[in-house]
């Protein structure tokens, strides 16, 4: 097993690489370089955070493999204009085997920067409803939740409806339920992905969504 020790220059200049070069060959022929400093570091780091994880949900899945906490390499162009075979970021996403919707705990790594942050991702637009009605149920505990995390420097991500389909008088709930989607993110300096020190300050992060993320898990799909 590899110990975190941060990511390099090797990492971002293969994710340029293949933004550049967005094909099989160009893959194959840097997939060394792949496994190395993309792959080998995004394991290390997710075993390193495992603990931490568990400590949150016992029931995530914490298997550091593509598919696993580790996203695919490989994008699913099925329905998409854009049918370039590989993303030029990956992410580590924490969370329960679920065949739809789901709520994980993220770190995300490209070129343009690193963050990391809660999700709810997956549901669908009914489900979004339960879920805004759910918020709007509890209103005055996910305020607080919500008040707390963005004290600790995370900020809510989500387009907007127009109309939304729920109101609320208090402004803040009424900006969470205006959202299709719902996302807390926090930027992190690709300086310190470099550091071996990025694996306590996400698991600082990490626990401290704990709430928000119990919260989401009290939410039945």
């Amino acid at each position: 097993m590899h110990t975190f020790t941060g990511f390099t220059e090797d990492t971002f200049s293969f994710f340029m690489m293949i933004a550049f070069n967005n094909t099989p060959s160009c893959f194959e022929q840097n997939r060394p370089a792949f496994q190395a400093h993309v792959l080998t570091p995004l394991k290390a780091l997710s075993n390193a955070l495992a603990p931490t994880m568990m400590a949150i949900d016992p029931q995530m899945d914490l298997r550091p493999v593509m598919g696993g906490t580790i996203s695919r390499i490989r994008r699913d162009t099925r329905f998409t204009r854009d049918k370039s075979p590989y993303r030029d970021n990956m992410w580590l996403e924490f969370r329960r085997k679920r065949e739809q919707g789901h709520f994980g705990l993220y770190f995300d790594l490209s070129p343009r920067g690193a963050d990391c942050g809660i999700g709810v991702h997956g549901l669908t637009p009914s489900q979004m409803t339960l879920l805004r009605q759910h918020i709007l149920a509890n209103g005055a505990r996910y305020k607080a939740l919500h008040l707390e995390v963005v004290s600790a420097g995370f900020s809510l991500h989500g387009s907007r409806y127009k109309r939304p389909p729920l109101r609320s008088d208090d402004p803040i709930l009424m900006d969470v339920v205006s959202r299709k989607w719902l996302a807390y993110e926090k930027p992190i300096s690709l300086q310190q992905t470099m550091q071996p020190a990025l694996v306590d300050q996400l698991a600082e992060d990490f626990r401290t969504l704990q709430p928000l993320y119990s919260f989401f898990q009290t939410f039945s799909i």
